[in-house]
């Protein structure tokens, strides 16, 4: 499996890196959603870690761009405050699922699942984000 990890804040980056490698989990980073949309391009993914705060776009937006160029596998969105979002526009956007941060092994499941299924219920509560 290959993953994406989309996350401008470089030391968390490389601790999601460093998550994914311990599952054996190839990943490449994208601190930009400028960064992000030329890796998508020119490499295949299996699924895309999402940050919410990014600069230029949100990480919504950015799902949604990915979502209207053609991406069609699981994209799961990682924030530090899942309450500031309503899972309506999670849906709206492309997400497949939204993790808290910090991200845990596993949560690393997550990233395999079916985007078919569309939206899924990581199970971590009952709060809006998830």
């Amino acid at each position: 499996m290959k993953v994406l990890i989309v996350e401008d804040v470089d030391f968390i980056a490389n601790i999601a890196k460093k998550i994914l490698t311990s599952a054996e989990v190839e990943s490449d980073i994208a601190l930009t959603p400028s960064d992000a949309k030329k890796r998508v391009e020119t490499t295949e993914y299996d699924a895309i870690l999402m940050d919410f705060g990014l600069p230029e776009m949100t990480g919504l937006e950015l799902t949604k761009v990915l979502r209207e160029k053609g991406y069609s596998r699981p994209i799961v969105g990682l924030t530090a405050n899942p309450d500031e979002y309503q899972v309506e526009d999670m849906k709206a956007s492309g997400l497949n699922a939204c993790l808290g941060k910090p991200l845990t092994t596993d949560d690393i499941k997550l990233l395999s699942i079916d985007p078919s299924l569309g939206w899924v219920d990581n199970g971590r509560g009952d709060n809006k984000g998830n």
